[in-house]
Parts: structure tokens; C-alpha cells; sequence
């Protein structure tokens, strides 16, 4: 797992270059990449994929915070093939009192 906040241009390549190494280690060259983050910060580390030119190395996951955003042209093909996740709001009958037994 790599981690990084994406405050900087440095921080955000320093996380790509170890998902590339990352996906060294697989036969097929690529690496899922689970990203839980606010729009802007997803946006910034998708940009320095496209910037080093690793789009085709990673398939993304992500929260609806970032992938059901609209994106610029620049990093729309980094994120092509991405599946979003969105949790279910609403009440689930009897749920509160199962849950507080």
C-alpha cells in the first residue's frame, strides 16, 4: 500500500513511482488501485500518472467523491475503464434495533 496526501507535485510522483514498482512484481504488469480521496487530490495524483506517461499501468477504484465528477481532457483517458463505488444512504427497516442489542 502506498499512501501519500498529494500536497505537492514531489509527494504526488514519489506515489506514483511506487505503484510502478509495485506492479513490477505482477506477470501482467498492472496494479488496481483503490483511491478514497477528495476530487482535487484525486485529480492532482491522475494528472502526474498522465504527466509520467503510466496511464495503461493501473486500473482504478474509486469513491464517488472523485469518479462520478466530471474530468478535463487531460486526465479523462487515465481514469477510462474506472469503477466507481457509491454507499447505499436510507433506512434499512429494523436495522436499529438489531445493530443496538
Amino acid at each position: 500500500m502506498v499512501s501519500s496526501s498529494c500536497s505537492t507535485n514531489s509527494s504526488r510522483h514519489y506515489t506514483v513511482k511506487g505503484l510502478i514498482v509495485k506492479k513490477n512484481y505482477f506477470i501482467a504488469g498492472h496494479v488496481v488501485v483503490v483511491l478514497i480521496l477528495r476530487p482535487g487530490s484525486a485529480t492532482s495524483l491522475l494528472k502526474s500518472v498522465s504527466d509520467m506517461n503510466e496511464v495503461k499501468s493501473f486500473n482504478w477504484i474509486g469513491a464517488d467523491g472523485w469518479t462520478g465528477r466530471s474530468f478535463s481532457k487531460e486526465i479523462k483517458h487515465v481514469i477510462d475503464g474506472a469503477i466507481g463505488v457509491q454507499l447505499l444512504f436510507g433506512k434499512i427497516p429494523g436495522f436499529k434495533d438489531y445493530f443496538t442489542r
